[in-house]
C-alpha cells in the first residue's frame, strides 16, 4: 500500500484510492490557487482519505487536488458510501422475518426526533468546521447547511402530506437529514439561495426513492440508501451545477464540464462501496455469519443476544 503526504500506514488503503482516482487527466479542473495556509482537510482530495477516514483533515493530508471535483465536506464518502454500502448489504442480507406481515413501524418517535434535532445541531460542526476557520467561508456554510435542511425538512413534510393526506414527525426527521445530506458536498462553493432551492428539491426525490424499497423489495428499515445515498448523489451532482467562485475562489463554477467530473467522483464511489461491500460481508459471514437464527430473531435480539429487554411494560 501507499502511503501518501504523511498518512499512517492505517490510512494506507483510502491513500491509495485517492492516489488511483487522481490518476485521469481527462477530466482535471483547472488549477487552485495555492493554499495561503494549511489547507483544508476535506477538499485535500475530493474523493479522499481525510473523506473516507476523517481524521486525515489536517496538514498531514493529501495535497491538494480538485480532478474529481469539489466536495466541502466529503458527500461522496460520508452519504454515498454508506448509501450504496447499505444497500448492497440490505440485499445480501434479506429481508428481516415478518416484513409485511407483522406492524413493524418505528418504536419510539420521541428518541428519533431527539436524535434528529442532534444531528442537525451537530452537522454545523460537520460542515462550517471543513472551513478550518472563523471566516466567512464557514459562515456560509453554516447558513447553507440550515437553510437545505429546514428546506427539505418542509417539501418533505408537504410531498408526504401529498401522498398520504398526513404530514408526520419521523417525515419531519428525515426530511431534514436528507437536506443536511444534499448541502454537505455544497456548503461551502453555493450560495444561500442555492441551498434553498438544493434542500427544497432534495426531499420528494428522496421521499420516491423511500417508497422504491417497497417495490423491489430490498429491506433497508432505516432509508440509508434513500436518505443517504440517494440525497448524497443529487448533492453531489447539484454542486457540479450551482457551485460558483464568487462564495470561495478556490472552488470551481458549475457548468457541464463540472458536473460531468461530479458524476464521475459518484460512479467510482458507488461503484467502490458495492464490490467493497460485497466482498467483506461474504468474509465476515464465512468467517462469524451475519444472520441470527429464525428463533432468535422471533425473540428479538435484545433478549436472545443481551439477555434483555428495550422495554418493560
Amino acid at each position: 500500500m501507499i502511503a501518501v503526504g504523511g498518512a499512517t500506514p492505517r490510512h494506507a488503503v483510502a491513500a491509495e484510492i485517492c492516489v488511483w482516482l487522481r490518476k485521469p487527466k481527462v477530466l482535471a479542473a483547472k488549477s487552485r490557487p495555492a493554499p495561503t495556509s494549511q489547507p483544508r482537510g476535506f477538499r485535500n482530495c475530493r474523493v479522499n482519505a481525510a473523506s473516507v477516514e476523517r481524521s486525515i483533515q489536517d496538514s498531514q493530508g493529501i495535497a491538494p487536488s480538485t480532478e474529481t471535483g469539489p466536495y466541502f465536506a466529503g458527500g461522496t464518502v460520508v452519504h454515498i458510501l454508506s448509501g450504496f454500502s447499505a444497500l448492497t448489504a440490505a440485499i445480501l442480507l434479506g429481508k428481516r422475518k415478518g416484513l409485511g406481515e407483522q406492524n413493524m413501524l418505528p418504536h419510539n418517535t420521541t428518541m428519533v426526533m431527539l436524535g434528529a434535532g442532534l444531528l442537525w445541531f451537530g452537522w454545523f460542526g460537520f460542515n462550517a468546521g471543513s472551513a478550518l476557520a472563523a471566516n466567512g467561508l464557514a459562515a456560509y456554510a453554516f447558513v447553507n447547511t440550515n437553510t437545505a435542511a429546514a428546506a427539505a425538512m418542509l417539501t418533505w413534510l408537504a410531498t408526504e402530506w401529498w401522498m398520504h393526506g398526513k404530514p408526520t414527525a419521523l417525515g419531519a426527521a428525515s426530511g431534514c437529514i436528507a437536506g443536511l445530506v444534499a448541502i454537505t458536498p455544497a456548503a461551502g462553493f453555493v450560495t444561500p439561495a442555492s441551498a434553498l432551492l438544493l434542500g427544497a428539491l432534495v426531499s420528494p426525490l428522496c421521499v420516491l426513492a423511500v417508497n422504491l424499497k417497497n417495490r423491489l423489495g430490498y429491506d433497508d428499515s432505516l432509508d440509508a440508501f434513500g436518505v443517504h445515498g440517494v440525497g448524497g448523489t443529487i448533492g453531489a451532482l447539484a454542486t457540479g451545477v450551482l457551485a460558483t467562485k464568487a462564495v470561495d475562489a478556490a472552488g470551481a463554477d458549475g457548468g457541464l464540464r463540472q458536473l460531468g467530473i461530479q458524476a464521475y467522483a459518484v460512479a467510482v464511489t458507488a461503484l467502490f462501496a458495492v464490490v467493497g461491500t460485497a466482498i467483506l460481508f461474504k468474509l465476515v459471514d464465512r468467517v462469524l455469519g451475519f444472520r441470527v437464527s429464525g428463533r432468535d430473531e422471533e425473540l428479538g435480539l435484545d433478549l436472545s443476544q443481551h439477555s434483555e429487554a428495550g422495554y418493560e411494560i
